[in-house]
């Protein structure tokens, strides 16, 4: 099995990371438009 080397294992997280960061905003802004129109609809 090949072994990462450090440089390439941060790298590596960096991806994940903003992978991570790109479905969270844009699991938010999801949120936030449901719950707008949501909340228009009931108002």
């Amino acid at each position: 099995m090949e072994q990462l080397k450090p440089t390439e294992f941060a790298k590596t997280g960096m991806d994940v990371a903003m992978i991570w960061k790109n479905i969270w905003s844009q699991y938010l802004a999801f949120k936030r438009k449901s719950k707008g129109s949501t909340g228009k609809k009931g108002g």
